[in-house]
């Protein structure tokens, strides 16, 4: 079986792109940041593996990264939809 890992699965497209490998049949790790109870609910609907993964710290991230290949054994795909916005002026 395939194995993907999507950074910033909690969101809009993160959560679609989430969906749309579950039913290809994937198996699936979500990555998020903030949102933790979105990331669990996830899970018990879907399957899929809750991985906490802060993109801003790369140590973070290679954290993230091994614990998918230790629980999946392999990976076969990164989707990365981890992204921030902030409003004001640009100067």
């Amino acid at each position: 079986m395939k194995t993907a890992f999507v950074t910033g699965g909690t969101g809009g497209i993160g959560e679609a792109v989430v969906r749309a490998l579950c039913e290809a049949g994937f198996q699936t790790a979500v990555g998020y940041c903030n949102a933790k109870e979105k990331a669990n609910a996830l899970s018990a609907e879907l399957g899929v593996l809750p991985v906490y993964c802060n993109t801003a710290d790369a140590a973070c991230v290679n954290d993230a990264m091994q614990y998918v290949v230790q629980a999946f054994g392999r990976l076969d795909l990164l989707v990365n939809c981890a992204g921030i916005s902030e409003w004001g002026l640009f100067d």
